[in-house]
């Protein structure tokens, strides 16, 4: 198997079918509350297609607006219906009180995230956070701005337009000033059926730092909240000499973290 058709059986052919599970649920729950997914669409100026942003953009709807507020029950029991992977829901909370966490926990962000039924409540001491969960497990997590201080070329790499959706490359790139560090790359639950692939670094004292969610975690926590599968690990001084193994023509135009992550899995096959 080619790396493209590595990718595709392990996340690419998830991420359609959990499109179309998105795009149902949105149905559903347009049957079930009223609201219209189509007119959310309109107002955040998404693609009807795009199910997944869709989904996204009412989730924040419900819980910025006190009017959306009680519909949040019925969000969830919609998502359990269809099977949802609720670390998915967890991590975006925990992600967004790693971006607002830099300089203490705000009652603001505190409240809305307790708005989720999972979560019964959320406590910060001198920077460090954790989130209590019966039903999923408690996390405890840093800010990953409050981890590197005042490290200039870290702030200018981790803003939150360069990180969202880019694990691979922001792990790849914080490598450089992580002397002793780990790349480590992951399979994880996908938001209803399948895998999806997801990088962090291990720097040298054990934490895993996880850029694309803002946050730093003892390893122990972040397994706990990814429940993933680790594909790859790869020292920070072997990098470039275990890339140069790969093939350059099958990993053209992927990121360098997960064309290791394929590599070690084309091995294996």
């Amino acid at each position: 198997m080619t790396y493209q058709q590595i990718f595709d059986e392990y996340e690419g052919k998830y991420r359609i079918q959990n499109n179309e599970i998105y795009r149902k649920f949105l149905e559903e729950f347009k049957k079930c509350s009223g609201i219209d997914w189509r007119a959310v669409a309109e107002r955040e100026k998404i693609a009807s297609f795009q199910y997944k942003d869709v989904f996204w953009a009412l989730h924040s709807l419900l819980f910025n607006h006190e009017a959306g507020n009680q519909f949040i029950p019925l969000f969830y029991q919609t998502l359990e219906h269809f099977g949802y992977n609720l670390t998915e829901d967890y991590v975006s909370f925990v992600r967004l009180i790693g971006q607002y966490t830099e300089y203490g926990l705000s009652n603001c962000v505190r409240n809305f995230v307790v708005k989720a039924p999972y979560i019964e409540k959320v406590i910060e001491k001198k920077g460090t956070v954790t989130v209590h969960s019966e039903q999923l497990g408690n996390i405890t997590f840093c800010s990953i701005k409050k981890y590197f201080g005042e490290n200039y070329f870290m702030k200018m790499l981790l803003q939150d337009d360069k990180v969202k959706g880019q694990c691979h490359n922001v792990s790849w790139s914080l490598m450089d000033y992580m002397p002793g560090s780990t790349l480590v790359t992951s399979l994880m639950s996908n938001s209803f059926v399948g895998t999806a692939y997801h990088s962090v670094i291990r720097d040298k004292d054990g934490f895993i730092v996880d850029a694309a969610s803002s946050c730093v975690y003892k390893e122990k926590d972040y397994h706990q909240l990814f429940q993933d599968e680790i594909i790859c690990e790869t020292r920070e001084e072997k990098r470039y000499e275990d890339l140069s193994r790969t093939s350059l023509l099958e990993g053209r135009n992927m990121a360098n973290a997960l064309v290791l992550a394929l590599h070690e899995q084309k091995k294996k096959l």
